[in-house]
């Protein structure tokens, strides 16, 4: 008679990309554990996050996401979840839509000869500006 015996192994969590979108200038709080999974069904916990163009802080089990003032464009958070044991890492394709800012008003100061035409060029071209 030959006797066998299986050790079991802690696998690693399994961590799958996410996406999501926000307004430029706007927050977003992500879920990102609720695709991930452990195989031996250990609570996963968010151990690390990073990005760029943006900050991104862990709040339990969401991400929370803000882009970086008038950032607008696609950016990825990376982020590593534990099952206490083991780690594993995954994406978040986040897509900043843009807004369209209210013009800034700045002081500006010409001068011209008596009955000479001024030109004074628009701060943005191709945008209109009107007065009341």
């Amino acid at each position: 008679m030959v006797s066998i015996t299986v050790t079991p192994v802690n696998d690693p969590p399994i961590a799958v990309n996410d996406t999501t979108n926000t307004l430029e200038d706007t927050s977003v709080s992500i879920n990102v554990l609720a695709n991930d999974s452990d195989p031996e069904g250990s609570p996963l916990t968010i151990v690390a996050a990073t990005t760029t163009n943006g900050t991104v802080s862990i709040i339990g089990t969401n991400l929370l996401f803000s882009p970086a003032t008038n950032f607008n464009g696609f950016l990825y958070l990376f982020y590593t979840i534990s099952d206490g044991t083991n780690t594993a890492s995954a994406n978040v394709l986040v897509t900043v839509t843009p807004v369209n800012d209210p013009p800034v008003a700045a002081n500006d100061s010409y001068s011209t000869a008596p009955e000479t035409l001024l030109t004074v060029p628009a701060p943005c071209p191709g945008h209109q500006l009107q007065w009341p």
